[in-house]
């Protein structure tokens, strides 16, 4: 009877939990994407078809016009894009964590990590411990898992992305003063530097050469990284295009310019070190100090489940406390 009551349990919360998921995906499709404003972005062949379309002029410096997309609506473009000030359903928001996570999983495969995970807390902490509110609780904290491992991932990508990028930059301002073409000097970056950084250039490189519009494969490569430093060089590039001038004092100004914000984020996550080892130690002592008394007084250390109010003041207080903590020591620039 106890075995059929779990069971029964963990279907009714799986199916609760998709249901719900279910209902927000469908409400926020059917009530947001009624706003043009908040349109999903356009797939790339619709893209790739508006770039054959007429395209607005701009004036140039001696009064004349020059085709091509001006410089006030190219720069709206990018600072929409870098807001991201269009509307994207949850499953497009995943795909593009997970894309830029550089994890090879699809999002199914995700939901069914983040359900197996969830599960196996769920039993693990339900069936020893005989408290069903702990084990629900175990089950959201193992189904947060995978989202977090994608998360810090996606964080060591796109520091690696930084620390790479400079010297890509200087190495693209050398190739162009030879004489060669931006596209040659993106692939020569995709096969003189390791991933991810010339794997997404040589990524980009391809696009070009299948017949991609350069702005369209410029903007998916800034999407697909999601570095800030890359959407900047995109945007000097796309610029370039339009406007002119010495490109390969632009991609040298660059290349000093992000190694000055790589040194500067160092330096934060320097001065911020001994806040984020405090916070650490502070989360994680309840739970070693629980530990250590189970091993060595179990009854005492089992009697804390007897008073659940006080487990989950306490995950509620740490959780807001973690959240302050990160507020103070992460932020962007």
């Amino acid at each position: 009877m106890d075995l059929a009551l779990i069971i029964a349990s963990v279907g009714t919360f799986f199916a609760v939990f998709l249901g719900v998921f279910a209902a927000n995906m469908a409400l926020s499709d059917l009530f947001l994407a009624k706003d043009p404003g908040n349109l999903p972005p356009r797939p790339i062949d619709g893209d790739l078809a508006g770039g054959l379309a007429v395209r607005p002029s701009y004036a140039t410096s001696n009064g004349g016009e020059r085709g091509g997309m001006s410089l006030t609506q190219l720069g709206e473009m990018m600072d929409a894009a870098a807001s991201g000030a269009r509307y994207r359903s949850p499953a497009e928001r995943l795909r593009e964590l997970i894309e830029q996570s550089g994890v090879s999983i699809t999002p199914l495969q995700f939901v069914s990590y983040t359900a197996a995970a969830s599960l196996c807390m769920l039993l693990a902490f339900w069936l020893p411990l005989q408290a069903p509110k702990t084990g629900i609780l175990a089950a959201l904290l193992g189904a947060a898992g995978p989202l977090v491992y994608l998360l810090q991932m996606r964080k060591r990508r796109v520091e690696a992305i930084r620390s790479q990028l400079p010297d890509a930059l200087e190495l693209m301002a050398r190739i162009l003063r030879s004489g060669q073409t931006v596209a040659q000097a993106m692939h020569s970056v995709a096969e003189e530097f390791p991933p991810p950084l010339g794997t997404e250039f040589g990524y980009c490189y391809e696009q070009q050469n299948l017949g991609l519009s350069p702005d369209i494969a410029l903007r998916e490569l800034a999407r697909r990284t999601g570095a800030m430093e890359v959407r900047i060089f995109v945007m000097a590039l796309m610029i370039h295009r339009q406007a002119g001038g010495n490109i390969t004092e632009l991609f040298d100004r660059l290349a000093h310019v992000v190694r000055q914000r790589f040194r500067l984020r160092g330096e934060v996550q320097t001065l911020t070190a001994e806040g984020r080892m405090q916070a650490l130690l502070l989360l994680g002592l309840p739970l070693m100090i629980w530990v250590a008394l189970y091993f060595l007084n179990r009854p005492y250390a089992l009697a804390l489940f007897d008073h659940e109010w006080l487990i989950y003041s306490t995950l509620g207080m740490m959780t807001i406390g973690a959240l302050w903590i990160r507020k103070i020591v992460n932020f962007e620039f």
